[in-house]
């Protein structure tokens, strides 16, 4: 909604000039129709350029149909809805049409409402005179019109409602269905005779008869009869449509409902319900816009400015806040820097305060640490025969008979600390295993046999690189001499002992 607007209710008589800011009306000035009522009005005007003016306009030059349309969509509705207003009004640029539904049965056609305003030499100077001072057009309405955002608001039983008020053009009667603007009536207090709560009654009951007529509304339909008087001047009125017609719901309201109903009291100084239907279409303009689009390009222009503005705004702010919280970041993040700094520095003087009390160390620091790589390296580097256990016993899970006495292992890394004299090759890590035969019968054949076999099984282990029999049971070197009986005298009786040696592949 925009902030600064001008609204401007055009009788045949008088022009009613007012300046709305924020959300309500914050001055307003009356003038005659003429041409030093236009001059005056200059003046009024002269400071509001680029303001957006809505102009109401109540004069008897009006009309209203209701016109049945076959049902269309986008470009083919438009072009329908056009040419059906061409038609209805080929003399004035001043019309509109708005869809109301559709139809319940048949084909649901498209029902619409036309309105036009058929004095456009009424509108001619005015219209000049807005661009003139540079106030873009953003809208002509007709003045009941207006009245449609109050009906709406208002808990009414009935669903058919006449708004009566007194207006600069005459006493104003508008018919309402559902919600929805049908048509309206202008009378002139001419011929009151000074009897204004008469005229009331009889108009009234003559707009009934006219809605009879063009089979708007039956005479048995409940109808709500809405008085609009912020002056507090048509109490007696009120009183008289009430008492001729004790069926129909009768509301009035006065000044002090108003300012209650509209959140508005500058409603004191009104001299008639044009102030009201100004505010009314400040805050909901009506959907008749009878101006042709050629006069309201300057709005266009100006609504496109000020969305360009919010968006310029927009990304302003953004970018702002997108600062702000960087510098809290960079804040934080010095903060917490200055945080760090701070518990570091208290660390370490706590650290000196404890080891002050340490008692003196039996070696520098330097010398612990080395000690302690050492050790780490010698922890790193250890060597153990479990290697070689596991080889030998995964042999002697096909060879029962083997008995394992002895099993001799060397590690063959150099060991750390050796000096310049010692060997530049290093040995192959080895283990000597010292077995026999149990039980042993004598079969030295079979003996022998079992022996291989076993060397044979370790000598398949992938880690194993050699197997050596070293010693037999039996010397079988064609090279030996033989002598005395076949058993070594040396061998215990009833044994059969051998040594294997075992070379391992070196480890990574």
């Amino acid at each position: 909604m925009n902030h600064r607007k001008v609204l401007i209710a055009l009788s045949a008589d008088r022009v009613t000039i007012a300046h709305w800011r924020g959300r309500s009306i914050v001055s307003h000035s009356s003038a005659p129709n003429s041409v030093q009522g236009l001059a005056a009005c200059r003046e009024t005007l002269a400071d509001c350029h680029d303001t957006p003016a809505y102009v109401l306009v109540d004069a008897v030059e009006e009309d209203y149909r209701t016109d049945i349309l076959p049902h269309a969509r986008g470009r083919d509705r438009r072009e329908l809805v056009g040419r059906k207003l061409r038609q209805h009004y080929r003399n004035t640029p001043y019309c509109a049409a708005e869809w109301q539904g559709r139809e319940p049965g048949g084909r649901r056609d498209d029902r619409y409402q036309f309105a036009a305003f058929t004095n456009p030499e009424l509108l001619a100077p005015w219209i000049a005179l807005l661009e003139e001072l540079g106030l873009p057009l953003a809208g002509v309405h007709l003045l009941p019109m207006a009245g449609t955002a109050l009906v709406r608001r208002l808990p009414l039983a009935a669903p058919h409602v006449m708004l009566v008020a007194s207006t600069s053009g005459g006493l104003r009667l508008s018919y309402f269905r559902s919600g929805q603007f049908r048509l309206s009536r202008l009378t002139r207090f001419d011929g009151a005779n000074g009897d204004r709560a008469q005229l009331y009654v009889d108009e009234i009951a003559n707009t009934r008869l006219y809605l009879h007529a063009l089979q708007a509304a039956a005479l048995d339909e409940p109808l709500a009869i809405v008085l609009l008087d912020p002056c507090d001047a048509d109490i007696e009125a009120h009183r008289a449509i009430a008492a001729e017609s004790p069926s129909l719901e009768c509301l009035r309201l006065g000044r002090a409902e108003l300012a209650r109903l509209l959140k508005c009291s500058r409603f004191d100084d009104a001299s008639s319900a044009d102030l009201v239907l100004l505010h009314l279409t400040a805050l909901h303009a009506p959907g008749y816009n009878l101006a042709p689009p050629v006069t309201l390009v300057a709005h266009r222009h100006l609504e496109r400015r000020a969305a360009v503005y919010r968006a310029c705004a927009a990304t302003v702010l953004t970018a702002f806040l997108a600062c702000a919280y960087a510098a809290w970041q960079v804040h934080e993040s010095d903060l917490a820097i200055a945080r760090a700094v701070n518990d570091r520095l208290r660390y370490e003087e706590q650290y000196r305060s404890v080891t002050r009390s340490f008692p003196a160390a039996p070696a520098s620091a330097a010398a612990l640490e080395q000690a302690v790589a050492v050790a780490q390296r010698l922890k790193s580097e250890a060597r153990n025969p479990y290697a070689v256990m596991r080889i030998v016993s995964r042999a002697l899970a096909g060879s029962p008979e083997i008995a394992i006495n002895e099993i001799t292992w060397k590690d063959g890394r150099r060991q750390p600390g050796l000096g310049a004299g010692a060997p530049s090759a290093t040995p192959d890590e080895n283990a000597t295993v010292a077995g026999e035969i149990r039980p042993f019968t004598g079969d030295y054949r079979a003996a022998v046999a079992a022996i291989r076999a076993f060397a044979d099984e370790l000598a398949r282990d992938p880690a194993v690189r050699e197997v050596r029999l070293t010693r037999l049971p039996l010397n079988v070197d064609p090279s030996v001499a033989i002598a005395g009986n076949t058993r070594d005298s040396s061998e215990p009786a009833g044994a059969a002992e051998f040594t294997v040696q075992i070379t391992l592949k070196a480890r990574t």
